[in-house]
C-alpha cells in the first residue's frame, strides 16, 4: 500500500486531495457543499432509479442571461435540440389522479399591492433586431398532443394541446378593469404590424382541417361571445370610425367572408353565412318576453345622423356584378320565411308574418316623416310589390273566392286591396 502523500489535512479538519480521487464503493456525504474546482461541477451527473435531487435554496440555472449576446446561453443546434429535457411515462401501469410530466408552482401567501406579475411557468423567445423567419412555427410556449394510431375518448374525457384551468372555491370579486380568464392574450406592443395579427389564430398543420374553429359545449357558458359593454356612453363599445385595412371601405366589428370555393353546392343544401336559431319547446304563453333569433340595434343618443347615407338597425345587401344570369328563384337583399310543418292554431288577432314593422315610444317629428316602407335608388324598380303568378300564394276571402293581396287593419276594422284584372 502506498503512502497517502496526496492527501493533506488543515488545522480546521478540511481534507485536500492534490491528485485524482476515485470512489468505487458507496459514499455518503453529510457536509454542506461539494465542489469540483472553485466554481462548477464538471462531467456527467446521473441519478439512478429512485433517487431524488432536491434544491432547497438558491437557483438552478442553465446557461447565462444576456439581452442580445450570442453564446451566453447553452448553444442549441440541429443535434442539441434542448437545454433541458424531461422524459416520463406510465411504466405500463394504469394511473389515476392528476399527473404532470413537469410541475412548476408558485405559492402566494400575502397580499401584493404593488405592480407585480407572477407566472407559474414562463416560456420566452426573443428576436434580436433584424432577425427574420421564413418557415416553421415559433412560440413562447407550446403544448403538443400526439395521438399515435387510433384512440377512443369517452364522453367524460377532455383532450387538448393546451389547457387553461381556473379553480375557484369561494366567491371572488372582479372589479371593473380587472379580468379573470382561462386563457389571456395580451398585446404588449407600441407598433402595429402589417398583415394578419390576431389574438387567436386557427391554422392547419397538415392536410386535414379543424372540423370546428371555436366550440362552446352546452352547459359550459352563460354568454357565448361578448365584445365591449352595452351602455349609452362613449368608450363602452369598440370604436368604429375608420375602415378596416383590407380596402373594402367597411368598418366592421365582426366580419365573416365565405365563397363557393369554385364548386357547385350539392342540391338541396341551404347555405347560411351566419345561422342563428332559438328553439322554443316550452309553453311560454304566461310570459310577455320577446324572442328574436337575431337582432340588429342602432341607437342614436342625442346626436345627428349623417346626411345622404343609410342608417339602419339591420341591413341586407345583394350585390350583382359582372355578367350574371338571375335564376327563377328568389333573389333578394332580405328574405323573410315562415315555415309550418304541423297544424298551427292561435288566439284571435294572432299574426304570423314574414315581415313585421312596429314602433315603440312616441314620435316627435317636425319636417321629417315616418313610413313602413321606403323605396329609393338610382335604378328604378319595376314594381313595388310582386305577389307571384299563383293566386294560391295569397289567402282568399271567405266569400267570393277572390284573392286578397293586401289587408289593412285600422280601428279593429279590416280593409282589403284586391287584384284589378282589368289592367
Amino acid at each position: 500500500m502506498q503512502n497517502l502523500s496526496s492527501l493533506s489535512q488543515s488545522s480546521a479538519g478540511n481534507i485536500t486531495c492534490s491528485k485524482n480521487f476515485t470512489v468505487t464503493g458507496t459514499t455518503t456525504l453529510t457536509g454542506a457543499v461539494v465542489q469540483v474546482s472553485t466554481t462548477e461541477l464538471q462531467g456527467d451527473f446521473t441519478l439512478t432509479s429512485g433517487d431524488n435531487l432536491l434544491v432547497t435554496k438558491g437557483t438552478l440555472t442553465v446557461g447565462a442571461f444576456s439581452s442580445a449576446t450570442a453564446g451566453s446561453g447553452l448553444a442549441l443546434s440541429s443535434t442539441v435540440t434542448g437545454a433541458m429535457k424531461v422524459y416520463s411515462d406510465d411504466a405500463g401501469v394504469a394511473m389515476t389522479g392528476s399527473v404532470r410530466g413537469f410541475l412548476s408552482r408558485v405559492l402566494l401567501t400575502v397580499d401584493h399591492a404593488g405592480d407585480m406579475s407572477v407566472r407559474g411557468a414562463m416560456g420566452q423567445i426573443k428576436f434580436k433586431d433584424g432577425v427574420d423567419l421564413t418557415n416553421g412555427v415559433s412560440s413562447g410556449v407550446e403544448g403538443y398532443l400526439e395521438i399515435a394510431g387510433t384512440s377512443n375518448f369517452a364522453a367524460t374525457a377532455f383532450v387538448a394541446g393546451v389547457t387553461g384551468v381556473v379553480e375557484l372555491t369561494t366567491a371572488s370579486t372582479i372589479t371593473a378593469g380587472g379580468y379573470l380568464a382561462g386563457i389571456a392574450s395580451i398585446y404588449k406592443s407600441t407598433a402595429t404590424p402589417t398583415g394578419d395579427c390576431a389574438a387567436f389564430i386557427t391554422r392547419k398543420g397538415s392536410t386535414a382541417k379543424w372540423p370546428i374553429g371555436l366550440f362552446m359545449p352546452v352547459g359550459s357558458i352563460t354568454e357565448g361571445i361578448k365584445i365591449g359593454a352595452k351602455a349609452s356612453t362613449i368608450g363602452s363599445g369598440v370604436a368604429l370610425n375608420a375602415a378596416n385595412a383590407d380596402g373594402s371601405g367597411i368598418a366592421g366589428l365582426i366580419r365573416v367572408f365565405g365563397d363557393d370555393g369554385g364548386a357547385v353546392p350539392a342540391s338541396g343544401v341551404d347555405i347560411n353565412m351566419i345561422e342563428s336559431r332559438y328553439l322554443v319547446a316550452t309553453d311560454l304563453s304566461s310570459t310577455d318576453a320577446s324572442i328574436k333569433a337575431m337582432r340588429g340595434h342602432l341607437r342614436v343618443a342625442g346626436a345627428k345622423l349623417p346626411s345622404a347615407a343609410t342608417c339602419a338597425g339591420l341591413c341586407g345587401y345583394l350585390e350583382i356584378s359582372g355578367t350574371s344570369v338571375i335564376s327563377t328563384g328568389i333573389n333578394t337583399a332580405v328574405s323573410g320565411m315562415c315555415e309550418a310543418s304541423d297544424a298551427v292554431s292561435g288566439a284571435a288577432n294572432t299574426i304570423i308574418s314574414a315581415f313585421c314593422a312596429s314602433t315603440s315610444g312616441t314620435w316627435a317629428l317636425s319636417t321629417a316623416r315616418s313610413t313602413v316602407l321606403q323605396v329609393y335608388g338610382a335604378a328604378p324598380f319595376d314594381s313595388l310589390f310582386d305577389i307571384g303568378n299563383s293566386a294560391t300564394l295569397i289567402t282568399t276571402e271567405l266569400t267570393g273566392g277572390t284573392p286578397v293581396y293586401a289587408r289593412v287593419y285600422y280601428n279593429n276594422k279590416a280593409y282589403t286591396v284586391k287584384l284589378d284584372t282589368s289592367a
